[in-house]
């Protein structure tokens, strides 16, 4: 067995989703099943890749575990506790300008963490920033 593999026979499942799936309404009548069924354990110090076409549900699924958007069905949970609304304990970077276009991505990262703090996250640390292709 390697290194690796044997550190995560014993880590800690960090998110999971059980069952989730999610169903928009668009022109309220029409139903769009942009999830199914989803069952994935994320484990504490694993890297995970989503990929797939656009419009699969890769951003709604990140929303989900940030805590802006709700299943349909099923449930997320962050250290075993199910994540129901936006927490100081989750970060997200958008890939399109819908933040400030005059800033660059650091910019707009500084600004959500000073949002936070307004918002009355008062313990919010600075972290290493990710930075996505998608921002200058």
């Amino acid at each position: 067995m390697e290194e690796g593999a044997a550190s995560m026979k014993n880590a800690q499942v960090k998110i999971e989703f059980r069952n989730v799936s999610k169903t928009f309404i668009q022109k309220e009548t029409q139903k769009v099943h942009v999830l199914n069924n989803i069952n994935l354990s994320v484990y504490e110090n694993e890297f995970l890749v989503i990929l797939g076409p656009g419009q699969s549900g890769k951003t709604t699924l990140l929303r989900i575990v940030g805590g802006l958007e709700s299943p349909t069905t099923g449930e997320v949970a962050l250290d075993g506790r199910e994540i129901t609304a936006p927490g100081p304990d989750r970060s997200m970077v958008f890939q399109t300008y819908s933040l400030f276009p005059w800033r660059t991505v650091l910019g707009n990262v500084e600004a959500g963490f000073r949002s936070g703090q307004e918002y009355g996250f008062s313990d919010l640390q600075p972290f290493p920033v990710a930075y996505s292709l998608g921002q200058r």
